[in-house]
């Protein structure tokens, strides 16, 4: 836990920030990164209807969410 939690959140924070200052399509839009900050990214489609960048950024959450 505290090897992956720092890199995990950080990553997070850099994606948000990079949509706000550098790269706006990174991602959609923010609520894309509710289902990854809560270890849920498995049942995103339950709830949120993700499409485009977020798969790809933040896609490999589903790993996490697994474990």
């Amino acid at each position: 836990m505290l090897r992956i939690f720092p890199i995990f959140y950080l990553y997070i924070l850099v994606v948000v920030l990079l949509k706000f200052y550098y790269i706006p399509n990174i991602i959609d839009k923010v609520s894309d990164v509710v289902p990854a900050l809560f270890y849920v990214w498995n049942y995103k489609f339950l709830w949120v209807n993700i499409s485009g960048n977020a798969n790809w950024f933040l896609g490999h959450f589903w790993s996490l969410s697994m474990e």
